[in-house]
C-alpha cells in the first residue's frame, strides 16, 4: 500500500511538471523558454533583473554574499536591489564557470512559479476537502488568477505568489512543525524579494495574536519561535546584502499613490509592456487614480462568485475552515487598510484623503507600493469560496458548480490571457532593441571596463538607451543602473566630488573608464576644460568621453561645432525657463522655474562679439532663493576675478577690449547649500541655494 501510495505521488508531482511546462510554453513561448536567449529580457525592470545578475555573476565573491559593488559603485547595491531573485542568484552564481555567457534563469523562474502555484494551491485545497479531484479543478483557479499572470509579465520576482499560498497552506495543515515552516517560508521570501517578507510579517503577527487569544498559555512557545526566527531572518537579510545601504534609504515615497483602488477587485483594466488591455470579454475597463495599477486584482467572472460564496459563508452553518471568522476579518481588515493606504479613492473620485504623521508615513514608505497588499485578500478570496462550495454543495453539484465557474472564468479571461500567448507581453520589445550599426560598443568594452554617468541618476533615461549595451557587450562595472534601492546620501557627495575632479583637470578618474551623458552643455564644459586630452564621440544619442582612441574616426570633424561656445547676444534676455541647448555648465539642474543650483558650484560660459565689445558692460541677474523661507547666499566670479553683488540687476563687468579673451566663465561659489534631507522636508540629500531664471548682458 505504501509503495502505491508514493507512485501515486510521484505520479501527481509528473502531472504538476507537465501542466507547468505547458503553462509556461504558453506565457514564453519556445524562444523564450530557452535559457540562452535573454532578448526578451529588455523592457522595464525585465533588464534589470539581468543585468544586474550578469554583474554579481562576473564579479568575485564578497562578503555579504549579495554584495554586487559593480553594478552602481558608490551608490551601495547588492543582488537583492536590482530585484535579480537572490536565491538563483547564488545557486547559480556557484556554477558560473560551467555556464554559457549569456545564461539566463527567469524562464525557469516562471517554470516553477506555475508549478509551486499550482502545487500549494492543490495542497491548501487538499487539506480543507481531502478530495483529489475536487483539489485538482480548484488548482486552475490559481494559475489563472490575473493578479498572478500580471506579474509575471512585469515583475518577475514578484510573480512569486507561491510564497503566500506557501503560507496559508501551514496554517491549514496540522503539522506540529508549523513553527518551523513558518520560519522556513520568511527566511525565503527574503531570498526572493521583500515585499513577500513584509506580507508574511503581518499574516504571522496576526497568526501569533489568534493563537494568544486561543490560548495566553501559548506565549512562550511564541516567544520562543520569534526569537529564533527573527535573528535568522536579519542575519539571511545581512547576507544577501539588504543592509548595504542605510535604513532611511529603504524608504521610497510612493505611499498612498501606488495604492489600491476600490474598484480594483472589479476592474479588469490591465496593463504589460505592450500596453494597457482589457482582462474580461464581459466587464468595461475602469478608471483609477495615480498610480493605482499597482493594486490590479481583478477576481474575473468566476471570481466574483467565489467572492459571493466566501461572503456567504459568514452567513451560512458550515464546517470551521482553517481559521475563524473573526480571524478572517481581521486579516481582510489590516491588508485592506494598509493597501488602501490613507488615499481612500473609488475610480477617480478621491473619498477621503488623511494627512499622516512624518514619523507613521516614513515607516509606511516601506511598503510604497502598498497596492501589492491585498494579494493575501485575494488568495483567502478564492480559497474560502471554493471551500464554500465543496461544504454547502454535495455530490455531483460542488463539481458542476466548480467545473461551470472555471469555465465562465477561462472564457471571461480569454481577452487578458491572448495578451499573455507564447510572450507577447515581451515580444513587441525586439523591435525596439538598438541595432549597431558599427563595433564601437564592442571596441570601447575591449578598452574600457567601467562606464560612468557624469550625474548619477537612478533609473536614468542612459540606463533605459544603454539596456542592450549591457545585455551584449561585457563591461566590468558602472553606476548606470536602476535600484530598487540605493544610497541618496552618496548619490549628492559622489556627483559634487566628480565635478571638483573635472575642475582640477584630472585625468586618472578616464583610466579605463568612460563618461556617459546626454547633456550637450556639459560635453561643453568638459572640453572647454579638457581639449583634446580627451576624445568625444556620439552614439545613439549619447556621449561618450574617455581618454582612449577607440574607432577611426573619431568623428570629431563632425562633431567639433557642438563644442563652439555660443556667443550672447547683447542686450537680450536668455530665459532659462524656456531656452535650450545653453551654455550652462556644472552644478545646475534644469527644472520648471529654471536653473536649479546643486551643489557648492554652478558655471556659466559665454563669448562676447569683439564687434559689440565695450568697457562699460552690465551683469543682470533673475536669481531666486530655491526655498522660500532660506536665502541662497553665493559669490559671484567672472574668470576668477570676484564681482559686486549690490545690485543684480547692474553687476559692472571689467572687460579690455584691447585684449578680449574668446569666453568667459560665469561661476557661483555657494555659501551653505542645503538640502531637503538636512532640512527633515524630504530624502533627497541635493544640495540647492538659488533658482536662476534669466541673465542678460547690456551696454
Amino acid at each position: 500500500m505504501k509503495k502505491v501510495k508514493n507512485n501515486n505521488i510521484y505520479i501527481n508531482h509528473i502531472t504538476l511538471i507537465i501542466i507547468s511546462f505547458l503553462a509556461g510554453l504558453y506565457l514564453l513561448g519556445f524562444d523564450n523558454l530557452n535559457f540562452l536567449n535573454k532578448n526578451w529580457l529588455y523592457s522595464g525592470d525585465l533588464s534589470q533583473y539581468q543585468i544586474g545578475w550578469e554583474f554579481f555573476r562576473n564579479d568575485s565573491w564578497r562578503f555579504p554574499l549579495g554584495f554586487n559593488p559593480n553594478y552602481g559603485l558608490e551608490f551601495g547595491t547588492s543582488i537583492a536591489y536590482s530585484d535579480s531573485i537572490p536565491l538563483f542568484a547564488f545557486i547559480f552564481k556557484l556554477f558560473k564557470n560551467f555556464l554559457p555567457e549569456n545564461f539566463q534563469y527567469f524562464s525557469l523562474w516562471i517554470v516553477l512559479i506555475i508549478y509551486l502555484q499550482l502545487l500549494f494551491s492543490y495542497l491548501i485545497i487538499f487539506n480543507l476537502t481531502k478530495n483529489f479531484y475536487f483539489s485538482s479543478i480548484s488548482m486552475f483557479f490559481f494559475i489563472l488568477a490575473p493578479v498572478f499572470l500580471n506579474r509575471s509579465g512585469i515583475h518577475l520576482s514578484l510573480a512569486g505568489h507561491w510564497i503566500i499560498l506557501f503560507s496559508f497552506y501551514i496554517e491549514s495543515s496540522n503539522s506540529k512543525l508549523k513553527p518551523m515552516l513558518r520560519g522556513f517560508n520568511l527566511i525565503l521570501s527574503s531570498l526572493i524579494f521583500f515585499y513577500f517578507t513584509m506580507m508574511l510579517i503581518i499574516l504571522n503577527s496576526l497568526t501569533y495574536l489568534f493563537l494568544l487569544i486561543k490560548k495566553k498559555s501559548l506565549y512562550k512557545n511564541i516567544f520562543k519561535e520569534i526569537i529564533l526566527i527573527y535573528p535568522l531572518l536579519f542575519l539571511t537579510m545581512y547576507i544577501v546584502g539588504y543592509f548595504t545601504i542605510r535604513p532611511e534609504d529603504g524608504l521610497g515615497g510612493g505611499y498612498g499613490y501606488y495604492n489600491l483602488n476600490l474598484n480594483s477587485l472589479f476592474n479588469p483594466n490591465g496593463f504589460n509592456f505592450s500596453g494597457s488591455f482589457n482582462w474580461s470579454v464581459l466587464m468595461p475597463k475602469l478608471p483609477f487614480n495615480n498610480g493605482e495599477y499597482e493594486g490590479f486584482s481583478y477576481l474575473g467572472i468566476g471570481g466574483f462568485f467565489l467572492l459571493f460564496f466566501a461572503i456567504l459563508s459568514f452567513f451560512k452553518n458550515i464546517r470551521e475552515f482553517f481559521i475563524s471568522r473573526k480571524e478572517i476579518l481581521l486579516i481582510f481588515f489590516v491588508f485592506l487598510a494598509l493597501s488602501i493606504s490613507q488615499n481612500i479613492n473609488f475610480g477617480e473620485i478621491n473619498i477621503l484623503s488623511i494627512d499622516l504623521n512624518n514619523y507613521i508615513l516614513g515607516v509606511l514608505s516601506t511598503i510604497r507600493s502598498s497596492g501589492r497588499l491585498i494579494w493575501p485578500v485575494y488568495y483567502l478570496i478564492l480559497i474560502l469560496g471554493i471551500f464554500f462550495i465543496f461544504n454547502y454543495f454535495s455530490g455531483k453539484k460542488r463539481f458542476i458548480i466548480l467545473i461551470s465557474l472555471l469555465f465562465i472564468q477561462l472564457i471571461d479571461l480569454s481577452s487578458g490571457l491572448k495578451q499573455y500567448y507564447k510572450g507577447n507581453q515581451y515580444n513587441y520589445i525586439s523591435k525596439n532593441v538598438f541595432k549597431n550599426e558599427d563595433n564601437f560598443w564592442n571596441n570601447l568594452s575591449f578598452k574600457i571596463t567601467t562606464l560612468r554617468s557624469i550625474k548619477f541618476r537612478n533609473q536614468s533615461d542612459l540606463y533605459y538607451d544603454l539596456r542592450n549595451v549591457f545585455l551584449n557587450y561585457n563591461f566590468k562595472k558602472t553606476d548606470i543602473v536602476y535600484l530598487a534601492r540605493y544610497n541618496r546620501k552618496n548619490t549628492a557627495l559622489n556627483n559634487y566630488k566628480l565635478i571638483e575632479s573635472f575642475l582640477n583637470k584630472e585625468m586618472d578618474i578616464f583610466k579605463e573608464t568612460a563618461f556617459l551623458t546626454k547633456d550637450l552643455n556639459v560635453v561643453r564644459n568638459i572640453h572647454f576644460l579638457y581639449g583634446k586630452n580627451l576624445f568625444y564621440y556620439f552614439r545613439n544619442n549619447i556621449w561618450i568621453i574617455t581618454s582612449q582612441y577607440i574607432v577611426k574616426p573619431n568623428n570629431i570633424e563632425s562633431i567639433k561645432d557642438n563644442f563652439e561656445i555660443k556667443n550672447i547676444v547683447l542686450n537680450k534676455k536668455i530665459n532659462f525657463i524656456n531656452s535650450k541647448n545653453l551654455n550652462y555648465g556644472f552644478g545646475w539642474e534644469k527644472q520648471s522655474r529654471g536653473l536649479a543650483s546643486d551643489g557648492n558650484y554652478s558655471s556659466i560660459i559665454f563669448k562676447i562679439d569683439n564687434k559689440n565689445c565695450s568697457e562699460n558692460f552690465y551683469l543682470k541677474l533673475n536669481v531666486e532663493n530655491y526655498y522660500n523661507d532660506i536665502k541662497g547666499d553665493f559669490n559671484l566670479y567672472l574668470n576668477n576675478k570676484i564681482l559686486s553683488k549690490k545690485n543684480l540687476n547692474r553687476i559692472p563687468l571689467k572687460i579690455n577690449c584691447d585684449n578680449i579673451q574668446n569666453y568667459y566663465i560665469l561661476e557661483f561659489k555657494y555659501q551653505g547649500p542645503i538640502s531637503l534631507r538636512e532640512l527633515n522636508r524630504g530624502l533627497n540629500h541635493s544640495k540647492r541655494s538659488i533658482i536662476l531664471k534669466e541673465i542678460e548682458i547690456i551696454s
